[in-house]
């Protein structure tokens, strides 16, 4: 048997046993079989993704153009139990599995978008409509995933992707808020309220002492975590006081000298424009603080006629940029974030040499 056939038997068997799980609660299991196979008829030209209804995903069958949406063959999922989220970006997992929970328990079809990695490393945004198969006694037993490709115009950065990207990461930044609001009001203060009885203990020993100073430890580190989720400053002062507070509090820079240079009369940006531009800047001035081993970085931020013009450079050991080109995320990450706002992020390095981060684009203020 080749092993297209083999996948296909495979496929038709899993297939067979979830309708086979539907008949054996009788009545109106019609209805849940009928859904499935009108769900299986309307996907012409689409990925149908077959999976649990669990939260792995985990596969049950595949059919249309696979390799055109997703960097995997369909043995892959089928005989090395590779699921789709998986293949998701990590930023984006979570929160696609919660959508997709949340529509199972009201019983609504669900819409998504999120990113999934591509043959060359990179990502590409997909579309996931589908809804759950339940039984007669409303228990769903499988869902069905109907991917498109979310494609860009070709004349304007503000097509569909474009537009579907900035949803996304203002979802993103809404859930990471929520977070850093969840941990301030839950472990910070549950925390705090400890490490104030245990000061106004009048037991004074090595492991209360120890105690208080893991407390400390912890409240700090929280601190750290909520700023890097809700940027101190970025909302009411912009970008450059955003990223002076990031420089001022972040701990792994006291051995690196950071300076920043910026147009005194940088203006407010749109807040996409202002969170993209942020996360960008942070996360090329961590790789530059953990890999460089420069002696000094410099981050400078200009405003030249509603060009936005930001750049990270150390004078560090530098690298070549092809090699990370697939396997670098940081650099991933960055340049997805530019396409977000139609810029350019440009990477200029060389091994000895340093390394120069640029990123440009046209301010919509």
């Amino acid at each position: 048997m080749t092993t297209d056939a083999a996948n296909q038997y495979s496929q038709a068997a899993k297939i067979n046993e979830r309708i086979s799980r539907l008949q054996q609660h009788g009545g109106d299991a019609d209805r849940g079989i009928s859904s499935l196979l009108d769900a299986i008829a309307a996907s012409p030209g689409e990925v149908l993704y077959l999976s649990e209804a669990d939260t792995r995903w985990t596969t049950i069958g595949l059919f249309g153009p696979v390799l055109s949406l997703l960097p995997a063959e369909v043995d892959e999922f089928l005989e090395r139990d590779l699921s789709l989220i998986e293949l998701v970006h990590p930023e984006d997992a979570a929160r696609s599995v919660r959508s997709v929970d949340d529509a199972i328990r009201k019983r609504q079809s669900f819409d998504i978008t999120y990113r999934v990695r591509r043959h060359d490393g990179g990502w590409r945004l997909l579309r996931d409509r589908g809804k759950a198969i339940q039984d007669v006694q409303g228990r769903p037993r499988l869902l069905v995933h109907r991917l498109t490709l979310v494609s860009a115009t070709a004349t304007s950065t503000t097509g569909e992707e474009a537009t579907a990207l900035r949803a996304l990461v203002s979802q993103l930044e809404t859930e990471q808020r929520l977070t850093a609001c969840e941990i301030h009001d839950g472990f910070v203060q549950l925390a705090a309220g400890a490490l104030m009885h245990l000061e106004a203990s009048d037991v004074a020993n090595d492991e209360t002492r120890e105690a208080k100073r893991w407390l400390r430890e912890a409240i700090n580190e929280a601190r750290r975590l909520i700023g890097g989720l809700r940027p101190p400053g970025l909302e009411e002062a912009g970008v450059p006081a955003a990223i002076d507070e990031f420089l001022a509090s972040a701990h792994a820079f006291s051995d690196i000298p950071v300076s920043l240079h910026l147009d005194a009369a940088f203006p407010r940006l749109a807040p996409t424009e202002e969170m993209t531009l942020f996360r960008i800047l942070q996360e090329a001035i961590n790789n530059a603080s953990k890999h460089s081993k420069s002696e000094r970085i410099r981050v400078r931020l200009r405003h030249v006629d509603g060009l936005v013009d930001a750049e990270v450079r150390d004078w560090g050991v530098g690298f070549e940029p092809e090699r990370l080109r697939r396997s670098g995320f940081g650099l991933v990450s960055m340049r997805e974030r530019a396409k977000l706002l139609g810029g350019q992020m440009q990477v200029t390095s060389a091994p000895g040499e340093g390394t120069i981060m640029r990123f440009r684009f046209e301010s919509a203020q």
